[in-house]
């Protein structure tokens, strides 16, 4: 399962439905031999899951490659004006 999905988040956008179905035809396949269970996540979790993963490690490491090019966070700052009276209606 793995190789299967080897640097899944470069490619996963570029692979077609067709591709996809294929992929999710090698893990039922899997699953009947025994070499996967149903209860493990699908190729399309594992993906979802894979890019998560990579994206929060671009965003805590600073001296990631491409780091520099998210934008800069921005704190938004409310300033809520004063109620007349301390009534919480």
């Amino acid at each position: 399962m793995a190789l299967a999905i080897y640097a899944a988040p470069a490619w996963w956008g570029f692979a077609s439905a067709d591709d996809r179905k294929r992929l999710e035809a090698f893990v039922r396949r899997g699953v009947r031999l025994d070499l996967y269970t149903r209860d493990d996540p699908t190729i399309s979790e594992l993906v979802k899951k894979l890019d998560d993963m990579l994206f929060q490690m671009i965003l805590d490491d600073e001296a990631h490659v491409i780091h520099y090019l998210l934008p800069s966070a921005t704190s938004i700052t409310y300033y809520l004006r004063q109620r007349r009276d301390n009534c919480d209606s």
